[in-house]
């Protein structure tokens, strides 16, 4: 800024060097337009996460926890290849060639053949396969280190933030924060045998991203799906059309409408019946009331009987 200020002009390389500090310093926020959906201004967002973001070297250590308590231990996972491993997994993907987990090495080296820890669920697993993934190919890996996206092959028992680690050094490492779904949409096979199909892939689906959910309706029947916007769940539909050949019926959410009385209602029924012999006689005195808001909410699909007559004894 003073070398323009006195009538110098900067150099690209200048002005890049100085919005990757203030990016760094989280000075600077750079803010870019595009769309995914329509691949607009990609390239531009590809080109700043070179030329601004910091490297693995460059950012803050990451802070470990307890795997009991959840609480900080006060050790950090400083970026060395000289740590014990400790990696995160950020991505779980199916396709047709295997399971495949994203995992970003925070520390130390992993080789093929290396046995870890996942620290969430307490079991080891060896590794099979590494691969660095670059669109849809995959180069095999017979090593990495701490800095590196990699993809683990065949992995099993592991899900979106889980921690993998050395077994002689446990840890785990801040969790991942999933944010709440915002909108939602109700969707059913357009064939009727496509129910179990769609169950299976929508399983998959969830759990390679937790911000995406599913739940039936128990009211309505209806599957919902659940998702952070209009796209996210347009994406998630194309997905189960184009690679699980599961074709879809999507709509809104049905209201479940609920009736109930507005006033207090006392009556009586008298049943006669002659067709030969004693005949049949009864009769019944009633009174529906309201039941409670709470009540209304919590057991709508309940009777409440509170006292009945029978047989001249009160039950």
């Amino acid at each position: 800024m003073e070398a323009y200020m006195e009538g110098e002009e900067p150099s690209i390389e200048d002005i890049k060097r100085c919005i990757r500090k203030g990016t760094r310093d989280l000075a600077f926020f750079p803010t870019f337009c595009g769309s995914a959906y329509k691949n607009k201004g990609i390239q531009l967002v590809l080109d700043a996460v070179v030329d601004y973001l910091p490297a693995p070297n460059e950012v803050d250590p990451q802070p470990l926890t307890d795997p009991e308590t959840g609480e900080e231990t006060g050790e950090v996972a400083t970026v060395s290849a000289d740590e014990p491993f400790r990696a995160l997994a950020f991505k779980i993907m199916d396709d047709r060639f295997g399971a495949l987990t994203f995992v970003r090495i925070y520390s130390g080296k992993l080789n093929k053949g290396d046995t870890i820890l996942n620290a969430a669920t307490g079991k080891t697993e060896r590794i099979g396969r590494m691969v660095e993934m670059q669109a849809n190919d995959r180069n095999e890996l017979t090593s990495a280190q701490a800095g590196d996206i990699i993809a683990i092959v065949g992995m099993k028992n592991v899900q979106t933030g889980h921690t993998l680690c050395d077994p002689k050094h446990e840890c785990t490492l801040e969790p991942m924060i999933f944010p709440v779904p915002v909108i939602s949409i109700a969707v059913a096979p357009k064939d009727k045998g496509g129910s179990e199909k769609m169950g299976i892939a929508i399983g998959k689906m969830v759990a390679e991203d937790p911000s995406f959910q599913v739940e039936t309706d128990e009211e309505t029947g209806e599957t919902i799906l659940k998702g952070m916007g209009e796209l996210h769940l347009d994406i998630k539909v194309d997905i189960l059309k184009r690679t699980y050949g599961v074709d879809l019926i999507v709509g809104q959410p049905q209201v479940a409408y609920r009736e109930t009385i507005t006033t207090p209602v006392e009556d009586s029924y008298t049943h006669k019946k002659q067709s030969g012999g004693s005949g049949q006689f009864g009769k019944i005195d009633y009174r529906i009331n309201l039941a409670s808001k709470v009540l209304a909410s919590s057991s709508h699909q309940q009777l409440l009987v509170v006292t009945c007559l029978k047989n001249s004894g009160l039950q």
